[in-house]
């Protein structure tokens, strides 16, 4: 989507992320490289070289495949070695790092003051004890996938330079309300008068799956059903857990989807949201609510930004409380259909415009930090030359 009426500063900002997959933060990262480039600001990113993610964006011009493909020390000093050739061959205003080794490689490669260094936190994990010290002084800007992030970091480290929300961009081209493609319901064997309650992410520990079917089983509803879209080493578990619980029948996995996703999220009536995943933008609750669906999500950190309660659904303190919200659903076809459109208009304001305006005033700001800093530690310098 084009961003009409904005003119922002020239800026050229380098995006770095270790991510190999079109997952987690390293597709966040790059849609919102994509919004910046829509709206004029000159963005790149750096990614890892022979990888999944490498391969998708290859062709595109704005993708590097400057990382080395290991982790070892050698791997870390090639990837500063890569920066520095870059840095030290183009301009760039800023250079963006997702995790905490890109942000080490950054901060090494840019030891000699040739740009800002900003960081993106997108989990709570991302706060290691070597950034807290080393890496957090030599950034000029942190960003943070929600605001619960920013509010922990502020307490703990309490740092002076600027500070921002950078959720997930709302691809509202992409996910739309529409048609629903019978064809998805019924290569899954969903039956056709069936609430189908969705959720996405990998089968994994920890990702919420289990909770989602127990909150299945608290339904009372026996038109609910459950939709899964994700693939992962728990399947199998998981899908015994749904047995014992009397809803096997009233659950069903689509797999791994890309291509049909959007049509995935237009075979749902609801959305189920129960845990974070890799990234704590919540990049699948604004999917979900850019499709018009219905949210029902439990209360995880980050879920207040999308103001869930002020009309797109429900925010549960428990699994007993999000049963009851499916059958509320279920039953209200009004009701269901107003939270619809409210959804739909709350992810429109995490658009790629509005996101690009945010980011441009972030980086405006960063930078002014960065370069008051510098000067200031060049006149320390000359009073004891």
């Amino acid at each position: 989507m084009a961003c009409a009426h904005y003119n922002p500063a020239p800026m050229r900002v380098l995006h770095v992320t270790a991510g190999t997959k079109w997952t987690g933060p390293a597709a966040v990262a790059v849609a919102q490289v994509e919004a910046m480039r829509e709206a004029g600001i000159e963005a790149e990113i750096a990614v890892t070289r022979g990888s999944p993610l490498a391969a998708r964006l290859a062709g595109l011009g704005w993708a590097r495949p400057l990382l080395a493909p290991g982790r070892r020390p050698r791997d870390f000093c090639d990837d500063v070695a890569a920066l520095d050739g870059t840095l030290g061959r183009e301009r760039f205003d800023a250079v963006h790092a997702h995790s905490s080794h890109d942000h080490l490689a950054a901060a090494a490669a840019l030891g000699r003051g040739r740009a800002a260094l900003v960081r993106s936190f997108h989990h709570e994990n991302g706060f290691r004890p070597l950034f807290s010290s080393w890496g957090r002084r030599r950034a000029s800007g942190f960003a943070f996938s929600n605001s619960a992030l920013r509010e922990g970091f502020a307490a703990r480290f309490r740092p002076e330079a600027p500070c921002a929300r950078f959720s997930p961009v709302a691809e509202v081209d992409r996910f739309s309300p529409g048609p629903r493609d019978p064809a998805v319901r019924g290569e899954l064997g969903i039956p056709e008068d069936a609430f189908v309650v969705g959720t996405i992410g990998k089968m994994a520990p920890g990702r919420g799956h289990d909770a989602a079917i127990r909150i299945l089983a608290g339904a009372h509803d026996p038109r609910v059903v459950m939709l899964h879209v994700g693939k992962g080493e728990s399947k199998e578990s998981l899908w015994r857990l749904a047995a014992s619980l009397g809803v096997g029948s009233r659950n069903f996995g689509a797999g791994y989807q890309e291509e049909r996703l959007p049509d995935c999220y237009r075979a749902m009536d609801a959305f189920l949201f129960t845990a974070s995943g890799a990234d704590q933008g919540h990049r699948a609750v604004l999917e979900a609510m850019t499709s018009g669906l219905p949210i029902v999500a439990l209360d995880v950190p980050g879920i207040a930004d999308f103001e869930i309660v002020k009309g797109p659904g429900f925010v549960a303190k428990s699994e007993a409380e999000a049963s009851a919200a499916l059958d509320f659903l279920a039953a209200h076809e009004d009701a269901r259909a107003g939270m619809a459109a409210a959804a739909r208009r709350t992810a429109e304001r995490f658009a790629g415009p509005a996101f690009a305006r945010a980011a441009a005033d972030f980086y405006a700001a960063a930078l002014d930090f960065w370069k008051k800093r510098r000067g200031a530690r060049v006149g320390r310098q000359q009073e004891h030359a």
